[in-house]
């Protein structure tokens, strides 16, 4: 049998030595036959093998037939160069606790490191560009200035509900968000009742204030839309045909462009700031209109003057200061502007049939012109 020669040292040992006889390596893994006088050839690179662990050193075989003893020392190659320490693979641990034990491999079998998974690098903490403070990784914001700790996304903002949509979200169903649910009926109800008891509160003091509330709006919605005119008013001058030509029911027929006439006389000029003060006068110019029946009045309408674009008008004279006796024993004092057009005014004296209209001061014409003054028509309104 060839003899075995060492890998590790390069001795040659007799054929069947599992262990070198100068390094007490293990044959079986590294040691080849020895070969005549052929080199052999270089063996193939494989993979970088941990240092096995030295088996325990085994006393050699006794000689096969005794002889004088002499000492050999055995040859061991010299120990290179230190040179800088490079840091052990990953897989083999720190450094200070050396390699780990590994078992001797199945004879013939090659040694592969094994992969480890790769290490994330993903922060523990997200730190803010603005103050600096380190938050959770999980945050969007920074817990103390509010800062965005990541790139926002940009979303299409969605159009806006229609008004009937918020409105029965608002009142009726609630909102579907993170943070609120449909309300519930009770709740409806309560504010419902709410709005309705505030609303009665409310209309209650101004009632008793004398501001009526709900008349002012009915009244306001009469005004705008014109409903509630009263028809076949009569009307009487006093003192009677003052002016023969222009009677009174001129006044109060709804025709365009004529009216009631009389004379301006030295006592039709009064005071307008003491209207309504005293009785009368005997020789006012005045008209007395009668309703065909108890109505509450809610406006009246009154034309100074001949209709806009008569040529007479700048020559005549014009009411400006007139006074409402009601049948009931009030008095309303009403000022009109120079302006031919029909001026209204609010009524707020209950149900009454009667109401004389006394001229108590008067627009005076331009220059030397007529004592004829005009009233165009008078208009009522009721509740």
């Amino acid at each position: 049998m060839a003899a075995v020669v060492c890998e590790n040292c390069g001795t040659s040992n007799p054929a069947g030595r599992q262990f070198c006889e100068n390094c007490d390596g293990f044959l079986d893994w590294s040691g080849v036959p020895e070969a005549g006088p052929v080199a052999a050839a270089p063996a193939p690179v494989a993979p970088v093998a941990p240092q096995q662990q030295a088996r325990p050193q085994q006393a050699p075989p006794p000689p096969s037939a005794p002889g004088p003893a002499t000492f050999t020392p055995p040859y061991r190659p010299a120990a290179p160069p230190p040179g800088p320490t490079a840091a052990p693979p990953p897989h083999l641990g720190p450094p200070h606790l050396g390699p780990p034990h590994l078992g001797p491999p199945h004879p013939g079998a090659t040694f592969a490191p094994v992969a480890m998974p790769p290490m994330s690098t993903a922060p523990l903490q997200r730190t803010c560009s603005n103050c600096g403070t380190a938050s959770d990784p999980h945050r969007r914001f920074c817990r103390r200035c509010g800062t965005w700790l990541v790139t926002p996304t940009l979303v299409a903002p969605a159009p806006p509900d229609r008004l009937g949509k918020r409105l029965r979200r608002r009142w009726w169903g609630g909102t579907s968000g993170a943070y609120s649910g449909d309300l519930t009926r009770g709740t409806v109800a309560f504010r419902i009742l709410s709005v309705v008891l505030v609303l009665a509160l409310v209309t209650g003091v101004l009632t008793l204030a004398g501001w009526h509330p709900i008349r002012r709006v009915t009244d306001l919605v009469g005004h705008v839309t014109g409903s509630g005119r009263v028809e076949r008013v009569t009307a009487q001058a006093l003192p009677a045909d003052a002016l023969p030509g222009y009677p009174a029911a001129w006044g109060v027929d709804d025709v365009r462009g004529r009216g009631f006439a009389t004379r301006w006389t030295s006592g039709s000029s009064g005071d307008p700031r003491t209207a309504c003060a005293g009785a009368t006068s005997a020789t006012a110019s005045s008209l007395l209109l009668t309703l065909p029946q108890p109505t509450n009045v809610r406006e009246i309408g009154i034309e100074a003057g001949l209709p806009a674009g008569d040529p007479q008008l700048a020559a005549r004279w014009r009411p400006q200061t007139l006074e409402l006796r009601w049948n009931n024993g009030k008095c309303q004092v009403v000022q009109l502007a120079k302006d031919p057009g029909l001026q209204r005014f609010a009524v707020e004296q209950g149900t009454v049939s009667q109401v004389t209209v006394v001229v108590v001061a008067g627009y005076p014409p331009d220059g030397q012109g007529s004592d004829r003054l005009d009233i165009g028509e008078i208009t009522f309104w009721q509740r």
